[in-house]
């Protein structure tokens, strides 16, 4: 096992150096292809700007105007910097080369009003004659800014580094399912259809089919399980009786049914491209809502603006219970199917929505697609698990839904930076559609109509939340770690982030690249907290540890009040839900345990999964009217003092009831003894 473990690792890795070093190379040569034509391209775009205004001030000259009379040249000068912002300089000068007016590109690290002035050999300076009357009375100079490419290559290495990490994971992703739907999934499968032939079991056959030299072999092994049928039908006398062994099982009527092993690997292509095209929109989306925003009397703009990512979580939530229950009957690849349908209606949509009322609807509908998918997803896993390896299953689950999401909020600044945020929904809306189109072709269940109905249904009565409630330890992890936690991701990450990020004058590429910091921290640092805190078994503490450092993460930002202190703050933030999430709900089952509550474990996952969706809701609501109220730096830290309280609270409690419980069962022991 371990031998063909390592050789399948190094066929991966192989497969991925070859994919990654291609990409290297190509950008690496796009790159230089785009450095040496950008320098003569604005040289010829500084004359061609210079020529412009010599045509358009030669006409005002022709009336009469003396050239040191000319008026409204910084306005001018303004438009025509703001359509070309790589002209740093524009100036108009008399006969003699006095400057008569000049303007310089507005610096944003002068702040408000400030300029910058750069020496000439910055710059590419054009210089053309004013003519009137047949004489020259002066000049117009048009600079174009060296340093802009140095700004331009910046970003576009950025940019590239970011597309080439997107694809490594994307690439991986892909390696992962081809390894696993032509190889591993088949070997598995004759394996396993092997092991049920001698144990006298002939009711399977191998379901994959190819030329290849697995698809020959599965073939091979179908033909002789189909002859071995064969002559046991011929064995059998007219009363059904066959003579010898009685203990082979073959096929019924209803014939031999498919084996196919390595199912889960099935279910991440799809989700990943459906979590991608999702969260393609996460480092826009509160500017796009702007761009449709109309006062609401009573109710102020930030509010309004967090609006609809509130209520796309409400639904979402919401259409979970009911999507699980549909999807335990009708089966997980219908479902799935729908649910992608559904979410690449609404994204589409979205990008055409024209108002408020109807953004939220179409967000709505999205949600509601969405949540169908990550249920089913969620009970597909379940479906084909055990509980020794479930843990193992829902890790896999999750670290496709966090990859898809840090390469999707990447990927989707750097689109809406260059085409808007409508292609950008649309874009998204096709790569629903491709997840739609894999879950057509590859996820078939094979499942049969008694194994859908003896599916296990989880149904949450009152009575369940009441008791539940009133569990001292399920209330303090719930309101005291899973909300904040739920809070600080739609709060921060998902609404004020963004919009934080715009005010410091990032682009949406830069935007993208910087959220995506958070998906990098959790999918990274995620497994190793998670297998630390199952051999400590002090889940308490990681939940602690999570929650302070969401709060420094926040008051990071608030002190630090720049673009590093962003990044430190998203990233502090990934390593706190990496460390503090993964025990919430590993805490609660235990102390469930611990204090004798009557109440199966998935009605408990199932009752902490929508409680703390009241994190998800509120948490754009509140960000908004603490940024309304106080501004960005002081929603940061209200934010961060709140995080920092619970954090702290939490400890208080859980050490209290801790002290009480063992005092109850040392008291308990004493008076049985």
């Amino acid at each position: 096992m371990a031998k063909r473990t390592s050789i399948q690792a190094r066929i991966l890795t192989v497969a991925a150096v070859l994919l990654i070093g291609a990409a290297i190379t190509v950008s690496y040569w796009a790159l230089s292809t785009f450095k040496s034509q950008f320098l003569p391209a604005m040289q010829k775009k500084a004359a061609v700007v210079d020529q412009s205004l010599q045509k358009q001030l030669g006409k005002v000259l022709d009336y009469g105007v003396p050239v040191d009379r000319l008026r409204g040249l910084s306005k001018v000068f303004e438009a025509v910097q703001k359509d070309n912002p790589d002209i740093a300089y524009l100036a108009v000068a008399g006969k003699d080369g006095n400057v008569i007016s000049e303007h310089w590109q507005v610096s944003r690290k002068a702040g408000a009003g400030g300029r910058r002035t750069l020496p000439a050999s910055d710059l590419f300076l054009s210089k053309l004659p004013l003519k009137q009357g047949g004489h020259v009375v002066g000049w117009v100079k048009v600079g174009a800014d060296k340093t802009y490419i140095t700004r331009r290559m910046e970003g576009i290495v950025s940019d590239i580094v970011t597309v080439l990490v997107v694809s490594g994971l994307m690439a991986l992703e892909l390696l992962l399912f081809l390894n696993a739907f032509m190889v591993t999934g088949p070997m598995a499968s004759i394996r396993e259809v092997m092991t049920k032939v001698k144990e006298g079991d002939f009711t399977s056959f191998v379901s994959h089919q190819g030329s290849d030299e697995v698809g020959r072999l599965s073939a091979a092994v179908n033909r002789a399980l189909l002859k071995v049928e064969g002559l046991y039908r011929n064995l059998v006398d007219a009363g059904g009786r066959l003579a010898g062994n009685s203990s082979l099982r073959f096929a019924g009527s209803d014939g031999m049914h498919p084996l196919v092993s390595d199912r889960l690997r099935f279910i991440r292509p799809p989700l990943f491209l459906l979590v991608f095209s999702e969260s393609m929109s996460l480092s826009f989306f509160p500017m796009y809502v702007d761009t449709l925003y109309k006062p609401i009397a009573g109710i102020p703009k930030d509010v309004v603006i967090g609006l609809p990512i509130s209520l796309f979580m409400l639904v979402w939530a919401l259409s979970m219970p009911f999507a699980g229950q549909w999807s335990d009957r009708a089966g997980r690849r219908r479902t799935v199917l729908t649910g992608t349908a559904i979410t690449a209606v609404g994204l589409v949509l979205t990008g055409l929505a024209t108002n408020m009322i109807y953004l939220l609807i179409w967000r709505s509908l999205t949600a509601i697609g969405y949540g169908i998918v990550f249920i089913s997803a969620q009970g597909y896993v379940t479906d084909h698990t055990t509980p020794k390896n479930r843990t193992k299953g829902m890790a896999f689950f999750l670290s496709g839904f966090f990859s898809g999401s840090l390469c999707g909020a990447a990927i989707g600044g750097i689109l809406a930076d260059r085409l808007g945020y409508r292609p950008t929904f649309i874009l998204s809306a096709i790569l629903s559609v491709a997840s739609a189109v894999f879950v057509y072709r590859f996820l078939n269940e094979h499942r049969r109509k008694s194994q859908a109905d003896a599916a296990p249904k989880v149904r949450l009565g009152l009575a369940d939340f009441r008791m539940l409630f009133r569990n001292k330890y399920f209330l303090t992890v719930t309101f005291l770690s899973a909300i904040p936690a739920k809070m600080a991701l739609t709060g921060f990450l998902y609404y004020a982030g963004p919009l934080y990020l715009v005010q410091l004058g990032v682009s949406q590429s830069a935007s993208g690249r910087i959220l995506m910091a958070y998906g990098l921290a959790i999918v990274i640092v995620s497994p190793i907290s998670a297998w630390v805190a199952d051999k400590v078994r002090k889940r308490p503490v990681f939940v602690v540890c999570g929650g302070t450092l969401a709060a420094i993460s926040m008051l990071m930002v608030h002190y630090l009040h720049s673009l590093p202190g962003m990044l430190a703050g998203v990233v502090m933030l990934g390593l706190a839900h990496a460390i503090g999430v993964s025990p919430q709900l590993s805490l609660i089952t235990d102390m469930q345990t611990k204090t004798g509550v009557n109440i199966t474990v998935g009605k408990t996952i199932g009752i902490f999964r929508l409680s703390e969706r009241i994190g998800n809701i509120s948490g754009p609501l509140i960000a908004g009217v603490l940024i309304s109220t106080f501004g960005f730096s002081g929603a940061f830290l209200g934010m961060g003092v709140f995080f920092l309280s619970c954090a702290a609270l939490f400890s208080i409690l859980m050490a209290l009831f801790t002290r009480i419980d063992n005092r109850r069962i040392r008291d308990s022991e004493m008076v049985t003894a």
